[in-house]
């Protein structure tokens, strides 16, 4: 997964096995910039609230049409890609770190 997750294409093409188009994955990176130009603004509008609400559910949509399951393990704890976050967005995946140790005997 480490080698998936440092290459743009490599991650658009796993999206794409999932059922994802490329405008879908245009979409979720526009969705991305608008959040993050929120974040930034120094007055939000209502203009603003009601595309961030319209974005929201086109991405909601847009994660429905996923086909099939990703089961990801990885060595890299916390990616930082842009891209990346499409997985969050797109199939409701959020990175997370699992220590459930336990001994049997």
């Amino acid at each position: 997964m480490d080698s998936i997750l440092k290459s743009p294409k490599n991650i658009d093409k796993v999206l794409m096995l999932l059922g994802f188009t490329e405008r879908d994955i245009r979409r979720a990176l526009e969705f991305m910039s608008f959040k993050q130009q929120l974040v930034k603004k120094q007055n939000i509008t209502e203009e603003d609230l009601k595309q961030l609400e319209d974005f929201k559910k086109e991405i909601e949509r847009i994660s429905q049409k996923r086909k099939g399951v990703l089961i990801v393990s990885s060595a890299t704890s916390n990616p930082r890609s842009r891209r990346v976050n499409l997985f969050r967005d797109c199939l409701a995946l959020s990175w997370q770190t699992f220590f459930n140790i336990k001994e049997y005997r």
